[in-house]
């Protein structure tokens, strides 16, 4: 991977989409059946990047091996940096190429988000290798890449940027700059590309609003190859991968498209046609795709309740709260009759498997398929989350709490040594990250010290925010004149109030005794 750029370190961020538990659900709603997470499992992140969401996920399942592959020397420091507390992964800085010949165990699940548009033939080559070597048979591997045709306006921006630093001499955080200013000073002066080419006006609304690094990782590296669903579903096929589903969860719904296109799609002659289909029809500009190691087989149309395993399905919105109607892509889904009413009210109470459900609403054994479907389309909604684990009913945090595991401890003590711009703390709970801010994370250390001391608090992050000033960095961008001290002492109160026990909730943190100051 000679020709992928290591000299930048990439933005570091956690990608829900690459979760086990969020796989694994997409996997059952295609009735495919996935990886048992709730016993040992193995997880691989390719192009892991600064590691953050291999690190969240080996905290969020304690009982899985995970590895994360990245080339980029900084990328695998910064990775196992943040890892303290962490004994079941492992980080290797080496090439895909190179860690066809590692000492690797099989794994359960293979995930590389944004590799894929961004290295050339050879790379893709050792990644199918790669795949198809150490990726257990059922064993579910998820891509993601730059989709034709949504892409196909945006191409040229690659080689404008190319033609235009051919010959510049500068550091590469420099190019990126200069080339930004170029592509500005086309569109402002009506250049031909930008005036006949909206899209190409909104990529670059993206991009001026983008972190330098991304716009280096996104358009300065040597490959950058958009590609048809079709013809990446052929790649996967040679590491005897077959398609599951789309990794957003409406995507993998006919009925948020209009009526005339679900009748070309009941004229496909297979998934593959159908799936093609719908990446035309929305103008696919990037896609996140989920395969798995098996043969192809014929879809059934009724839901398999069973691959849906242990998992639970609940909400943490109040049942006043929950809309019975919401708008997907142009389509209103309408939930306001039995059994939604029904289903609603029970997952706002408790957490509740398929089965139970089924039984809660009086149905038949045989029924649960159906009740699988109506599940499904309640997790439309975005209203509903898949837990792991039985709500625990926390005790409120009145006064002092610890932290479940050092993994999260150690996120919130050194929250200003995370090279991310948040802080994404791991939930056995839900098998996922939980965000907060830095601000947040600064008086959450501050508690764990004082207790809820609000004076010992307030004192403490405000004079830590007025010598950030002194400083000159003001990193979290209070205004001049503003009355620290006051807005400290507020978000301290909302902590207080809303914060920590969604934290207990989801499994982060748990109240202790009061004891001596740490």
């Amino acid at each position: 991977m000679e020709d992928y750029i290591t000299d930048v370190a990439y933005i570091s961020n956690y990608y829900g989409d690459l979760a086990p538990v969020h796989l694994s659900f997409i996997a059952a709603i295609n009735n495919f059946r996935a990886p048992d997470i709730l016993r040992p499992f193995s997880y691989c992140e390719l192009g892991c990047g600064c590691g953050k969401t291999t690190n969240v996920t080996a905290a969020s399942y304690p009982h899985s091996t995970c590895v994360g592959i990245d080339l980029n020397k900084e990328h695998i420091r910064i990775a196992e940096s943040e890892s303290r507390g962490l004994s079941n992964i492992a980080f290797l800085d080496k090439s895909f190429h190179e860690a066809l010949d590692c000492d690797l165990p099989k794994f359960d699940f293979i995930v590389m988000h944004g590799i894929w548009s961004w290295v050339g033939d050879a790379t893709r080559t050792d990644i199918i290798r790669f795949v198809k070597k150490f990726l257990k048979p059922n064993g579910l591997f998820y891509v993601s890449y730059n989709a034709m045709p949504g892409w196909g306006q945006l191409i040229p921006f690659h080689k404008i940027i190319a033609l235009y630093l051919k010959d510049k001499n500068f550091p590469i955080a420099e190019k990126a700059t200069s080339a930004l200013a170029y592509l500005r000073f086309l569109n402002e002066n009506g250049s031909a590309f930008f005036s006949r080419n909206p899209e190409a006006k909104i990529f670059l609304q993206t991009l001026e609003q983008s972190d330098i690094r991304y716009v280096i990782h996104e358009l300065f590296n040597k490959h950058l190859r958009p590609e048809y669903f079709c013809d990446v579903a052929a790649d996967m096929e040679k590491a005897g991968l077959t398609f599951v589903g789309n990794s957003e969860h409406f995507f993998n719904s006919n009925m948020v498209l209009p009526e005339q296109f679900r009748k070309l799609l009941d004229t496909a002659k297979s998934r593959i046609s159908a799936e093609t289909h719908k990446s035309i029809i929305r103008n696919d500009r990037f896609r996140k795709d989920i395969y798995a190691k098996c043969k192809p087989r014929e879809q059934s149309k009724s839901r398999t309740a069973e691959y849906f395993g242990k998992f639970m399905f609940g909400t943490q919105i109040p049942l006043s709260d929950l809309k019975l109607e919401v708008s997907l892509h142009n389509y209103t889904l309408t939930l306001n009759a039995d059994p939604y009413l029904k289903i609603f009210e029970m997952l706002s109470e408790e957490r509740l498997t398929v089965e139970e459900v089924n039984r809660r609403l009086g149905r038949p054994e045989s029924a649960v398929g159906e009740t699988a479907e109506n599940i499904v389309n309640c997790m439309l909604t975005g209203q509903f989350h898949i837990f792991l684990k039985k709500k625990s009913n926390p005790q409120p945090v009145t006064h002092r709490f610890k932290f479940t595991d050092e993994y999260n401890l150690n996120q919130i003590i050194n929250w200003d040594e995370q090279y991310s711009k948040v802080i994404f703390l791991a939930s056995e709970i839900t098998g996922e990250a939980l965000v907060i801010s830095k601000k947040n994370a600064l008086i959450l250390s501050a508690m764990y010290k004082f207790g809820l001391s609000e004076d010992e608090v307030v004192d403490y992050v405000y004079n830590f925010i007025s010598d950030d000033i002194k400083k000159g960095r003001n990193i979290f961008g209070f205004s001049i004149g503003a009355d620290i001290k006051y807005l400290v002492a507020f978000e301290y109160r909302e902590t207080v109030k809303h914060l920590l026990n969604r934290l207990a909730a989801f499994g982060i943190i748990s109240p202790e005794p009061e004891a001596a100051a740490r």
